[in-house]
């Protein structure tokens, strides 16, 4: 099934652009030839990323001990750059997710929709924060990860007082990745299926 064809159909779907958080630095452009696609439908498109986004640190070994600080995810990259892609069009892409009430919170939103990335749906938690996760770099260049994300804000975004099926519902497309799937309860991920499913005109199976 070609690209054009699931965002015309609202599957759930795999992030389908991969690309780091240096390329998204970088402000790279979309390539040429993802935007055709992008363009087949023949009305405007609701597409919504859901997931957790992190705020990054990196340097870790900068001399004057002052580390870097970025916001990332693999959902949020893919947002991000789609949004890039679309840029121009009538077409929109929001961002699903749970974050706190904290400024760490307040700049990640602020980011997001400096990327024209949409995040009204957004919920906040007055008892969560962000989850973090830093890069080491070892002598020969290799990155490895630490994550502190146990009690993530975005964990209980399908939570009491979380994302409703109406917020579901507003859009057309949903993507997500089983890194998202992985962060949720059992009970959540059922309550994700059936929130889409009931959605008017969704007759096409969940996939991820």
């Amino acid at each position: 099934m070609g690209l054009a064809t699931k965002l015309r159909s609202g599957l759930v779907a795999k992030p389908f652009i991969f690309r780091s958080l240096r390329a998204m630095r970088m402000h790279q452009p979309c390539p040429e030839s993802i935007v055709p696609p992008l363009s087949v439908p023949d009305r405007p498109l609701r597409i919504a990323f859901l997931g957790e986004c992190m705020i990054e640190l990196s340097d870790l070994a900068a001399s004057d001990g002052r580390v870097a600080m970025g916001v990332a995810g693999d959902t949020l990259n893919g947002a991000i750059y789609l949004s890039r892609c679309l840029s121009g069009t009538s077409h929109s892409v929001d961002y699903l997710t749970a974050l706190g009430t904290d400024q760490l919170s307040d700049r990640m939103i602020a980011f997001m929709e400096g990327e024209g990335v949409g995040a009204g749906h957004i919920v906040r938690r007055t008892d969560r924060l962000p989850g973090i996760y830093a890069i080491e770099l070892d002598e020969a260049g290799e990155r490895s990860f630490r994550y502190w994300r146990s009690q993530s804000a975005a964990r209980t975004m399908l939570d009491e007082g979380g994302l409703t099926d109406d917020a579901f519902q507003a859009f057309d497309v949903l993507v997500l990745s089983a890194i998202t799937l992985a962060i949720l309860s059992q009970g959540a991920r059922h309550r994700l299926v059936h929130a889409r499913r009931a959605k008017e005109g969704a007759a096409q199976p969940l996939r991820c």
